[in-house]
Parts: C-alpha cells; structure tokens; sequence
C-alpha cells in the first residue's frame, strides 16, 4: 500500500520496483480514487481500505493465496476467489429496463 505523495514515487513507480527486485511476484496496482463509484473518499472508506490492505497483506505473509478481502458486519473475512467469483447476483429487471431506456 502506497500513501498519495509517498517519498518512494507513486504506486506504479513503487509496482516496477518491486517487479524488478522479485520478478516471481505479480504485481498490479489498484487506485482507491479510481476504484470508487465518485467523489472524495469518507473516512470510513478510507478506514475500510486500510483494514482490508492491512488483512490482506498479513495474508500474504501466512502464505495465504486466491483470496478475497471483505468486510461483512464489521469484521474483515476471507472468501476464496473461486466462490465469490461463482455467486453472481440475479440483475434486476427494474434496472434493466431503466438502463435501456435512459440509453436510447
């Protein structure tokens, strides 16, 4: 986790860095600003962002894989990749129609 104005460069400076030091890791940069659905982050996103980042990398340290982070009911759990992938929320058909109006 990078913070914005880091001494060290910016989050992508700091990824090349060290992808050139451990080339075996996959590195991949995700910008909190960008990843939000708009406007300045609460300081309860950024209270969220920090638990997640701070469980996630404590994860990685225990050699924990295929993981995703989450915070449900106010605790951090843990929820392999292949099960949150495979729940896939029915669309409401309220919204689809309203998408298909708004955009034509």
């Amino acid at each position: 986790m990078v913070a914005e104005g880091d001494d060290a460069g910016g989050a992508n400076d700091i990824a090349q860095k060290v992808k050139e030091q451990f080339n075996e890791i996959d590195t991949r940069v995700s910008i909190l600003g960008h990843i939000q659905r708009g406007g300045k982050p609460t300081t309860i996103d950024r209270l969220y962002a920090t638990r997640m980042g701070f469980a996630a990398v404590n994860a990685l340290i225990a050699g924990q894989q295929n993981i995703m982070v989450g915070i449900v009911n106010n605790r951090v759990l843990f929820t392999p990749l292949a099960k949150a992938v495979k729940l896939r929320p029915e669309i409401d058909a309220e919204l689809l129609e309203m998408v298909r109006v708004l955009s034509s």
